[in-house]
């Protein structure tokens, strides 16, 4: 989600994109709006339906991200 190339990473550099920044303490909750019996995992989807969410626990600050594609 911080780090990586993209060569080696799917979602490399998603915090920067996002606006979220480098968080230590914290918690995170992902929610696949799209999931299906049918459908396979989200990294071999044409389009993505996901919510998700990063609160930092040290700044009191929830980062909320929604895709709809």
């Amino acid at each position: 989600m911080y780090n990586g190339t993209e060569s080696n990473t799917y979602a490399y550099n998603f915090a920067q994109k996002a606006g979220i920044p480098e968080i230590e303490k914290g918690y995170y909750r992902f929610s696949d709006r799209s999931l299906t019996e049918t459908e396979t995992s989200i990294l071999f989807r044409h389009s993505f339906n996901f919510t998700f969410a990063v609160y930092d626990s040290e700044q009191g600050m929830l980062y909320y991200y929604e895709l709809d594609t």
